[in-house]
């Protein structure tokens, strides 16, 4: 099964290279200048992309639609939302670190979470997964997949797209569930009016 929830804008996460006119969906660590930077950034693109998003939903014309520009609001992300040594390892510092991203640019979110247990048997269902992604979906907004390990990431049932790499890349939400070793979980967040 395919969700048929999706963005109402998928093209506001997409940025073209005007050296190489590839097309990028979503941010990649790699674009990053410093070894710490891609080596602990995973966590921070996920949250540029949502950041992005937002502020292209507001003001369509506000960030441009270059990959220097996603790169530039990744970087003005970096001083807030900085990974620690090993990255942004738990949905709880995730939210500490837009948290301080929000106080420094007086911005206020309404956060929603839902934390992968690395039991699966202590973890929430497909259909609660699955209901908590629509639900973002349906919010027009990006989920954030925060996975510390990718799990066995084949097989059938419910897949997802995610933008990963700067790439569109289908996960089997099922096979993953049922396969990761460490968890996590997703997250999204909304401009609070």
């Amino acid at each position: 099964m395919q969700f048929a929830e999706t963005l109402s804008h998928i093209e506001y996460l997409q940025v073209t290279d005007s050296d190489s006119c590839e097309i990028f969906c979503g941010s990649d660590q790699e674009w990053f200048s410093t070894e710490r930077q891609r080596l602990t950034g995973c966590g921070l693109s996920a949250a540029a992309n949502i950041l992005f998003y937002i502020e292209r939903k507001e003001n369509a014309d506000c960030c441009g639609k270059d990959r220097v520009d996603l790169l530039s609001f990744m970087e003005e992300a970096w001083e807030s939302v900085t990974p620690e040594k090993n990255g942004i390892p738990s949905t709880g510092l995730f939210l500490e670190k837009l948290e301080e991203y929000a106080k420094l640019h007086e911005r206020s979110f309404h956060y929603s979470v839902l934390d992968i247990s690395s039991q699966q048997s202590e973890g929430p269902s497909l259909d609660t997964v699955t209901k908590f992604i629509c639900h973002g979906l349906r919010a027009d907004i990006p989920i954030a997949f925060l996975n510390l390990d990718h799990g066995a990431e084949d097989g059938q049932t419910v897949y997802v797209s995610i933008y990963d790499e700067g790439m569109t890349k289908q996960i089997n939400l099922k096979l993953w569930l049922e396969t990761t070793v460490q968890g996590e979980g997703f997250v999204y967040f909304l401009p609070k009016n």
